[in-house]
């Protein structure tokens, strides 16, 4: 598999297999534009909540980033320009989740999406679950859309996930949240 070198809106990108993967994550030259077709970002950070070959009650897949410093930055330069994707707080830090629809209606026709490409850091496709804590780059397709308000906004779209540092996911592993909420069930003699 060969990867090659490409220019792509002022910034040096790697392609393989297809999907471009920039590194490193320079993307404040996106900003700057107002009105866009569909502009790809990559964002660096830890991963959780994956669900890539499963969608979501909703029918999406999806991917909760918690960025880098930069990533940060970028998400909230493309919220003060209209981006609908809400960042959040917790107690590991700012982060916000990114979709990818099984279909969806556009310009009054139904687009089917496949799932979001995953891919290890050496270029090879990914088929395991990904672990909370995992981390890597996401490729967010960002684009201008108008909502029934009138006014344009942004919204963006997960298109593919590359992973560098692998937490494979357990079953049996629990957020902090909910293993908080179980704490000593486990233990209890059944009842009958």
């Amino acid at each position: 598999m060969a990867l090659t070198r490409r220019t792509f809106c002022g910034h040096t990108a790697q392609m393989l297999c297809g999907l471009m993967f920039q590194l490193p994550v320079t993307l404040t030259a996106h900003l700057e534009v107002e009105l866009m077709a569909t502009v790809d970002l990559f964002l660096k950070g830890k991963f959780k909540w994956c669900q890539t070959k499963q969608p979501d009650k909703f029918g999406n897949w999806k991917v909760t980033l918690y960025p880098d410093a930069e990533g940060l930055e970028t998400i909230r330069g493309l919220q003060s320009k209209g981006l609908k994707n809400v960042l959040g707080k917790d107690e590991d830090g700012y982060h916000v989740t990114f979709r990818r629809p099984q279909n969806k209606k556009v310009k009054g026709e139904l687009r089917g999406f496949t799932p979001p490409v995953v891919l290890h850091s050496d270029g090879s496709v990914c088929t395991d679950l990904i672990g909370n804590g995992s981390d890597g780059y996401i490729k967010v397709e960002v684009y201008d859309y108008k909502p029934p308000t009138g006014q344009m906004a942004k919204a963006a779209r997960l298109a593919a996930i590359r992973v560098d540092n692998l937490v494979p996911y357990a079953k049996d592993s629990l957020p902090k949240e909910q293993a908080r909420e179980i704490m000593g069930l486990p233990e209890q003699k059944p009842m009958f």
